[in-house]
């Protein structure tokens, strides 16, 4: 429970390498099981914030599904960020089906609230096709919802192996050619198994892959637990913790990377 805690904040390229997209694009300040769901759930919305948060009188939504308005099929790709020797580290990176000008086209107006369709029409109103985190196209593409997650998160609810460096293997998806020989950024849509293991000190009889489902369907028993595993930490307290050394010459920064 208490890695749901991510649904707040988000990576920082500086400090860790990788991406920077943020585990919960949908509400990065919101305590909610939206990392639970972003992780185990093959539809969702595209979220687009606009710039100061803009969205009061908007006459449709933010939250983006397809042409007609209904949430878009996702899926995870393997993203190399191509920022050590041996083009790691390696995040995760959801993406679906992009916005199609000629679907568009066919369906009449007004669009569906969730309609990717109205954002074509306020593009060419206002100019805004450049926001970042929303790709308007008239190709059948994929992309990115703008949802990271790292290794660990994704080891909750996906059976997946990693090589000596980090790098994922072992699914459907990982073998694209171009990918594993560094040629690409991203894999193809994977697809991993259902993580089994039972959790540790569990009595609930769910493995995690069930846990995560649980989760992500339903915010108050996460919320529950988390606040009693959150609280039970802060009583436990941490001892034994060692200053991170800062130093010019042995920062963790200094690492073989490639830069």
């Amino acid at each position: 429970a208490i890695l749901g805690g991510h649904t707040l904040g988000g990576p920082n390229t500086f400090n860790s390498l990788f991406s920077d997209d943020p585990w919960t694009p949908q509400g990065r300040e919101d305590l909610n099981n939206f990392y639970y769901f972003n992780i185990a759930k093959r539809q969702n919305y595209r979220y687009l914030k606009l710039a100061n948060d803009k969205t009061c009188g908007l006459k449709f939504s933010n939250f983006i599904g397809d042409e007609e308005g209904n949430p878009l099929d996702v899926g995870f790709k393997v993203s190399s960020e191509f920022r050590t020797k041996p083009h790691g580290p390696w995040d995760w990176a959801v993406f679906g089906q992009g916005c199609r000008r000629s679907v568009c086209d066919s369906l009449s107006k007004p669009y569906a609230e969730n309609s990717c369709c109205n954002w074509f029409d306020e593009c060419d109103d206002l100019g805004k096709c450049k926001l970042k985190g929303f790709e308007l196209n008239n190709k059948d593409k994929e992309v990115s919802l703008n949802i990271g997650m790292l290794n660990p998160d994704i080891g909750l609810y996906y059976n997946f192996s990693i090589d000596g460096d980090g790098r994922p293997e072992g699914c459907p998806g990982m073998d694209a050619v171009k990918w594993v020989n560094n040629q690409r950024r991203y894999s193809d849509i994977v697809e991993c198994p259902i993580n089994t293991l039972a959790p540790v000190d569990d009595t609930s009889g769910l493995d995690l892959g069930e846990v995560i489902e649980m989760y992500a369907d339903d915010n108050v028993q996460w919320v529950t637990d988390f606040m009693d595993v959150f609280q039970k930490m802060i009583r436990n307290k941490a001892a034994g913790l060692i200053n991170a050394d800062t130093g010019k010459n042995d920062a963790w920064w200094n690492f073989d990377a490639k830069f």
